[in-house]
């Protein structure tokens, strides 16, 4: 898919600086676009193997300074994913299915403000699955994990005023740590 946006008027969610404590309030951010592409792709290899994968480029700027800055897009210009799944057949008993999937996001911020400390590294989250579901897929146990590298971002960054001894630092909220766990699913 290819993708052309024009705003003439985009709202911006910022921090009120004339309040102690974070309250958001809705400004306008002038003249801005995005463009680019998503492609995605599915393919069953065989009958047991199957394979998928996205990536999207996206070009995202403001067009207007408001007070004497250019605000920036959260978006990354890069991100994208890729999955696998394979299927053992244990006859009678059911299947056995082995899951992996990476995915990517490039570099972004967690606000539009310029101010590096919203500034968010490129990151990949590895996870994957071993399941067991029965022939009649009545029954499944899995043993799953997550962000099996224990990458760490920044989700949210919610600045401080400098001049403010009330706050004093900033609110950094980090992505989930490395998890893991097993899974039984019932169905009747």
């Amino acid at each position: 898919a290819l993708f052309w946006m024009d705003w003439t008027n985009i709202q911006l969610n910022q921090d009120d600086p004339k309040t102690p404590l974070f309250d958001p309030i809705i400004s306008n951010g002038g003249a801005a676009f995005s463009r680019g592409v998503e492609l995605e792709a599915r393919a069953a290899v065989t009958d047991r193997l199957r394979l998928g994968g996205q990536v999207s480029l996206n070009e995202a700027r403001f067009e207007s300074i408001i007070d004497g800055v250019r605000p920036r897009f959260t978006t990354p210009r890069v991100s994208g994913a890729v999955d696998a799944e394979y299927t053992w057949p244990l006859g009678q008993l059911g299947d056995l299915r082995f899951l992996g999937a990476y995915q990517y996001r490039g570099a972004s911020r967690t606000d539009s403000t310029n101010n590096p400390a919203t500034a968010v590294k490129s990151y990949g989250l590895l996870s994957a699955r071993i399941g067991f579901t029965t022939r009649d897929e009545r029954w499944s146990l899995s043993v799953w994990g997550e962000n099996l590298t224990d990458e760490s971002y920044r989700e949210l960054v919610v600045l401080s005023a400098d001049d403010n001894p009330f706050i004093g630092q900033d609110f950094v909220l980090l992505n989930e740590p490395r998890t893991y766990g097993i899974e039984l699913r019932a169905s009747y």
